[in-house]
């Protein structure tokens, strides 16, 4: 597991774990009954190094399309990723294929701690209302403090209503390297100010082996920035 952080305004990913290489890997070969022609290793330190040849047929699949590259299904990611309401709500689009366990709003509110401004990511600060953060911790304290039930649900349901969409909320995330190029195709320097996703996107980048390299080789299947799409002519 890496244990390099990512943060930035709220915003966080970390504990990435990559797994599923070797198997991958091997079954990678098995349409063309070509194992024996593999060249990566295992080292002493029993990690998993790709050979040059394996890793340029795994570009060649990825470049092939979906129906040639389920060897990228099989590797596996999974990371603690922290950023706002709003983006896992784009999020769920990539949903296919992962799962998530979050910090959960419906059992603890906003988890029981003491809400800083290091929890929220805002685009606009001279536009927010930072005194939410005060109602927010106030309003905790009162459901920690109260020993009535319909009270505390009365509570919740005020701190449920009152959480904005900048709170950055922490869930643990599992992945493949398919998910993770879809991704990286459809929102990575595609808006140019898109920050989160940007932050995400370079997240993995600079930590999943390879990536990198399977990224510039399918990048050029990227999606239309919202420019581009608006100065396509409708037929």
């Amino acid at each position: 597991m890496n244990t390099k952080v990512f943060a930035d305004q709220g915003m966080k990913v970390q504990r990435i774990n990559v797994t599923g290489w070797e198997n991958a890997i091997y079954g990678m070969r098995l349409p063309m009954n070509s194992e024996a022609q593999s060249d990566s290793t295992i080292n002493l330190y029993h990690e998993f190094l790709l050979g040059d040849k394996d890793k340029n047929l795994m570009i060649r699949l990825a470049k092939a399309g979906t129906d040639h590259s389920k060897v990228l299904r099989m590797i596996h990611v999974s990371a603690l990723v922290k950023m706002p309401l709003s983006w896992w709500k784009q999020y769920d689009t990539y949903k296919i294929s992962t799962t998530a366990i979050s910090r959960s709003t419906m059992h603890r509110g906003i988890g029981g701690q003491k809400l800083t401004k290091n929890d929220f990511f805002v685009l606009a600060p001279d536009f927010f209302n930072y005194s939410i953060i005060d109602s927010l911790n106030k309003l905790q304290e009162q459901m920690k403090a109260t020993e009535d039930q319909e009270q505390k649900r009365i509570i919740w349901e005020r701190i449920i209503d009152l959480i904005p969409t900048s709170y950055c909320q922490e869930r643990m995330l599992d992945l493949n390297y398919q998910v993770l190029l879809n991704i990286l195709g459809s929102r990575y320097q595609v808006e140019k100010l898109d920050k989160p996703w940007n932050f995400f996107c370079e997240s993995f980048l600079h930590t999943c082996p390879h990536l990198q390299d399977l990224y510039d080789a399918v990048k050029h299947k990227r999606s239309l920035t919202t420019e581009e799409f608006k100065q396509q002519e409708v037929k």
